[in-house]
């Protein structure tokens, strides 16, 4: 569910101080781009209708109107059919050449693709919080796993480019499907190499669309103290499946490593847990809570202690929580508590692990390997195919459906409440959450991540208006003031590198839509210069404002279809 709307004194700061920046930045370039060919700028206006603040210098009126919906830079001559001041004539407009014409056209637009640079410019030197390039957990059977990864490294490069945070070494991974890469690793203050080759999958990006990238098997993620049984002919009788241990003795423990440790080194003792439980409350039903209670127990240690299977235990993660009945799980044998061990004959330590296991599948029958009460079972399980609601193209797609989780289907659901399905109460999570620390980047890094942040930004946005018109992409996403206001305001709540980051995405998109060969429109300029330098001479004055007027027409179709929009968002309806 949406945020609520919020419509404070501070809300309406961020927005006008967001539209405001958006709008000076865009009317900036062109004012500029006037100004370097001499041509005569009357009104630099932020803002339509009548002007609440307004001063001249020299021959331009500088204003900030009513309405903070736009701006525009008014030039001499820049009217179709504009009766010119004989002293304005050679600084006109409409008298300036092609060239000149086109470029001051262009240069807002070009302003808005150019200025998030300098928002994630800004955002990288700010330092902002990042998850660490630090491995979490390693997935058995995959390249980081054969390669020697282990839990607790840094990597430190990838092919000698510096991995400041694991988003950065998931998108260098991410590029070399099948190409062997090199990380260079620090692994407790020894610099060690570690050679690998990217295994190659296909995912989908932002449409929807599949697209072939990279992976290694690791997460940031850490293995808890979170516990279940294994075996409950050796299990401690106090253990409960989703037992969280915090303390053994006086000690505390947090990841999986230290609850070992603290064990073995108590081994052949007789020792106190203090653990978290969880306890089951239902609404008929359907479960909605795991209310936390601290629990205190003793727990024999044997004195040949290895691992947490030597008391019939074994990490929380990797046992089922939860079966939806009459689901592919359930058809297949699979249990609460179950305790997953191999899929397709490849190990999985994971709920998240076994979920890439059977996609990678097809949704194709694949054999399951459990344990349950201590003995191995060997299960088939066949996923259901569900049509979902893609939460961008707004499109039914297949998706695959484990029948793990707990919660009600609609008949044709949108994706994210069937991924809200699959992982609601269907494993227990580890409780430690990823290490995170500020990026520390230098000038050179800062900028040369700018520079490709803003590339992708680009990229989507351009995709995702040529699927608006391809009708790949829902209207539905097209979002008007209202939209722009809630995501200005979020950002600001958030912080400063949200309000930097939807700062640079808003202009991209004022940018791109700015360029359509709409009159009316940056791009409606450029084409009728180029239709003129075609033609060696320009469009009658009757066909131009003929256009303009069927530019304004389209231009407030797409008004009517963002308020349209921004009004469903509301929930009023």
């Amino acid at each position: 569910m949406d945020a609520p709307w919020s419509f404070g004194p501070t809300s309406v700061a961020a927005f006008i101080l967001f539209i405001g920046i958006l709008i000076f930045v865009h009317e900036l370039g062109h004012f500029l781009a006037a100004k370097l060919f001499d041509v005569k700028v009357l009104r630099f206006s932020l803002g339509f209708g009548p002007p609440l603040l307004s001063f001249t210098r020299g021959e331009t009126t500088y204003q900030v109107a009513v309405v903070p919906l736009g701006g525009y830079v008014r030039m001499a001559g820049d009217q179709p059919g504009e009766e010119l001041d004989p002293a304005d004539r050679e600084r006109a407009f409409s008298t300036a050449p092609i060239y000149q014409r086109a470029l001051i056209a262009l240069a807002g637009p070009f302003f808005n693709l150019a200025f998030p640079v300098l928002c994630f410019f800004a955002y990288n030197l700010l330092g902002p919080q990042v998850l660490q390039p630090v491995v979490g957990f390693v997935d058995p059977g995959r390249p980081a796993a054969r390669a020697g990864l282990q839990p607790g490294d840094r990597v430190v490069s990838v092919d000698g480019t510096r991995t400041y945070s694991f988003d950065r070494l998931r998108d260098l991974v991410s590029a070399r499907p099948g190409e062997p890469v090199t990380l260079a690793v620090d692994r407790g203050g020894e610099r060690v190499q570690v050679e690998l080759v990217p295994e190659a999958t296909v995912d989908e990006n932002f449409f929807g669309k599949k697209v072939e990238r990279g992976i290694i098997g690791i997460a940031p993620m850490r293995q808890g103290t979170r516990v279940a049984v294994r075996d409950p002919g050796r299990a401690p009788d106090s253990v409960r499946n989703g037992d969280q241990v915090l303390r053994v003795g006086n000690r505390p423990v947090e990841v999986k490593a230290e609850l070992e440790a603290a064990l073995r080194d108590r081994a052949g003792q007789t020792v106190t847990w203090v653990v978290a439980r969880g306890e089951r409350a239902t609404a008929g039903d359907l479960l909605f809570a795991w209310p936390k209670a601290v629990v205190q127990f003793s727990v024999d240690v044997p004195e040949d202690f290895a691992g947490l299977a030597d008391l019939g235990l074994g990490p929380a993660a990797e046992f089922v929580r939860s079966v939806v009945p009459g689901g592919a799980a359930d058809r297949a044998g699979l249990e609460a508590n179950d305790q997953l061990v191999s899929v397709g004959g490849e190990p999985v330590r994971t709920f998240w692990s076994f979920l890439s296991r059977v996609e990678e599948h097809g949704g194709e029958p694949v054999p399951v390997v459990v344990r349950r009460d201590g003995a191995l079972r060997e299960l088939v399980l066949k996923p259901d195919r569900v049509e979902c609601v893609h939460p961008v193209t707004k499109k039914t797609k297949t998706a695959i459906d484990t029948g793990l989780g707990s919660g009600p289907l609609a008949e044709v659901p949108s994706c994210e409440a069937l991924k809200t399905r699959q992982t609601l109460l269907s494993h227990w999570p580890s409780t430690v959450p990823p290490e995170t620390g500020r990026a520390r980047l230098s000038l050179g890094e800062s900028f040369t991540a700018s520079i490709r942040q803003t590339g992708t930004v680009i990229s989507l946005v351009f995709n995702g208006i040529l699927g608006l018109f391809s009708n790949e992409i829902s209207v539905e996403n097209v979002g008007g003031p209202l939209r722009m206001f809630k995501l200005a305001a979020q950002a600001a709540e958030i912080g400063v590198f949200a309000y930097l980051q939807m700062l640079a995405s808003v202009s991209v998109n004022l940018g791109l839509f700015n360029l359509l060969p709409i009159p009316i429109f940056d791009g409606g300029h450029l084409m009728f210069c180029l239709i003129e330098a075609v033609k060696r001479k320009p469009l009658s004055v009757r066909t131009r404002e003929w256009a303009s007027l069927a530019g304004l027409a389209v231009i407030l179709a797409l008004v009517v279809l963002a308020l349209r929009n921004d009004i469903m968002a509301l929930g009023v309806f």
